[in-house]
């Protein structure tokens, strides 16, 4: 049986390894907008079941563009599509981004060049 920490554990594991799989901004942007068109066609049912297919096909259409096009890989819900912790990911993650939105915080981590000094003995990286 597992126990709460046990829990809190694999979900941690689990958003790292989503997080890994989206790091471009096209993904992010695609996701912000795509996962909550998902999230929200769910409930739509209940008032139009045309307008919660077509928030479902238009949000699953984000994510595909998302991944096939700026992030060159496949969603993590096909590889890992029995592990429900996915889709809690896939919300935390999308909440993340549009409070750093909100916050007037970048999107995406930016990474500067890395620093490579001159030794006298190669180029710094140890060659």
């Amino acid at each position: 049986m597992e126990t709460q920490k046990d829990i809190q554990k694999e979900y941690q594991e689990t958003l790292e390894y989503y997080k890994s799989q989206h790091t471009t901004l096209g993904c992010k942007l695609t996701h912000m907008i795509g996962v909550p068109m998902i999230a929200l066609s769910v409930p739509m049912l209940l008032f139009s079941p045309r307008r919660a297919a077509n928030l479902l096909a238009g949000g699953w259409a984000l994510q595909f563009l998302g991944h096939y096009v700026f992030e060159k890989n496949s969603p993590v819900v096909l590889t890992d599509y029995r592990n429900p912790m996915v889709l809690l990911a896939a919300l935390d993650y999308v909440s993340e981004g549009w409070v750093r939105l909100f916050k007037g915080l970048p999107l995406v981590e930016q990474k500067g060049p890395e620093l490579i000094t001159m030794q006298s003995e190669g180029n710094g990286k140890g060659t």
